[in-house]
């Protein structure tokens, strides 16, 4: 890792980004990241941790699958949604259906059945 040389040690702020990041979104340690990346010292890890958090929030950094929060379905609801989920595809395979009844009628009769909009009726 590149240190940039002044009064005081400092990792670039890209480094740190990448550090804080992959700790954030890692199941590591600090101890374990400090020797990914070759730092001497876990408070390092924590420092750069919290200068991210104050600097970048968490944006970007997504939990790990150990981490996502339970489902907050019951068994009875998801067994609901499942049904309402079965019960819009008939509909739209109904639909599908009625639509291409209507367009079959059409070129058989040679009408179009399909009501336009904005036609007005001729008065006779």
């Amino acid at each position: 890792m590149k240190k940039t040389q002044g009064r005081k040690s400092q990792y670039s702020d890209s480094e740190r980004i990448a550090i804080a990041q992959d700790y954030l979104s890692s199941d590591l340690s600090q101890a374990e990241i400090a020797a990914k990346y070759g730092i001497t010292s876990n408070t390092i890890v924590e420092s750069i941790v919290r200068w991210y958090k104050k600097h970048h929030g968490t944006v970007g950094v997504s939990p790990s699958p150990s981490q996502a929060p339970p489902p907050i379905l019951s068994a009875a609801e998801l067994s609901q949604l499942k049904q309402k989920d079965k019960e819009l595809e008939d509909a739209r395979l109904k639909i599908q259906a009625l639509e291409l009844l209507i367009a079959n009628a059409g070129k058989e009769l040679g009408v179009d059945l399909v009501k336009k909009l904005g036609t007005k009726r001729s008065d006779k």
